[in-house]
């Protein structure tokens, strides 16, 4: 079935609109999905403010931290935060030791 000149002309103008938002759309959705896996990325606990006060016999640490995701994090220790840098893990998993008989 072959189209007459005037269906054509509405086809034409039909992909000029449609052309330029399905780009719009694709460019949209890259964006979306390239700031999810940034934000998924991210470490889960950010160090506000750390301030030592060292004395020759004891030193003090004042901690200030920020949660960026959705679910409580406890810390059972702080020892790791004395350092620059630190791991900080969703479900830690237990040691599993073979005890010998």
């Amino acid at each position: 079935m072959a189209l007459t000149l005037a269906e054509r002309d509405e086809v034409d103008a039909f992909k000029f609109i449609i052309d330029p938002l399905t780009a719009a759309a694709s460019l949209v959705a890259i964006v979306v999905a390239l700031a999810s896996w940034y934000r998924s990325a991210r470490k889960p606990l950010a160090i506000d403010r750390l301030v030592i006060h060292q004395k020759a016999d004891k030193s003090t640490f004042i901690l200030s931290m920020r949660n960026r995701k959705d679910y409580p994090i406890i810390i059972k220790q702080t020892q790791c935060y004395t350092r620059r840098y630190f791991t900080v893990q969703k479900n830690p998993q237990r040691d599993q030791s073979i005890k010998s008989r």
